[in-house]
């Protein structure tokens, strides 16, 4: 068992509840499940607030000789498209608007391009994006980084658990989770988990939200 591995983090949320190792009221398998709606929840926030640190690559595949592509897993938040892993930034807009590379579709699963066109590339159209994790269990480790955050997902597990049916107080746990997630509010100094990667990662996300700003001379359809 290594630290924040899925066991790990078994054991710490069984420890915050103050359950047994063998419990009959409460399995392993439902507590691996409350973790992985939890990492799902902070996968999701995260990706919202610092995406950088949890960006991968995935080369879009299509079966319709281009004029879609397709993602394995859905992106959560901000997803940067190219044309070729080292290729130009490709810039999303509506169906009807030919200025525009692509448009998302099925909750950012699938591109297609606009006017219905078809579209190949040489090098492949990549998709760096925060992908939706995979379910927690004994044989399937948690992919939330940095592996630090992931007693994140103990606290919303307990809050989750208590909160079942209103027939435990879930406060203590959400307060927890209040100070590792956002700092404790009586400490003016302390900014918590998210205030840490934000100093981390500051300034990684700019150049995107600046993308084509200032190239006069690039006309439509350049890329």
């Amino acid at each position: 068992m290594a630290t924040y591995d899925a066991a790990d983090l078994l054991a710490r949320l069984k420890a915050e509840l103050q359950r047994p190792a063998t419990d009959e009221a409460v399995t392993d398998a439902r507590l691996y499940e409350l973790l992985s709606d939890a990492q799902l929840t902070w996968t999701r926030i995260l990706a919202t607030h610092v995406p950088e640190m949890m960006y991968a690559w995935e080369q879009a595949a299509t079966a319709d000789s281009g004029l879609t592509y397709t993602l394995a897993t859905k992106p959560l938040g901000h997803a940067e498209v190219r044309n070729g892993k080292n290729g130009p930034v490709l810039v999303p807009g509506t169906q009807f608007d030919d200025w525009a590379d692509f448009t998302w579709e099925d909750a950012g699963a699938t591109l297609r391009f606009p006017s219905n066109r078809t579209r190949t590339f040489t090098n492949g159209l990549w998709v760096r994006s925060v992908p939706t994790p995979t379910t927690i269990s004994a044989s399937v480790a948690p992919t939330l980084k940095p592996d630090n955050a992931r007693v994140l997902l103990v606290y919303q597990a307990a809050a989750d658990w208590a909160a079942q049916g209103g027939l435990r107080d879930p406060g203590p746990y959400l307060a927890k989770l209040q100070r590792a997630a956002w700092g404790d509010p009586m400490n003016p100094g302390d900014t918590g988990l998210l205030g840490s990667v934000k100093q981390t990662y500051y300034g990684q996300g700019l150049s995107a939200a600046q993308a084509d700003q200032g190239v006069w001379y690039r006309a439509p359809g350049w890329r």
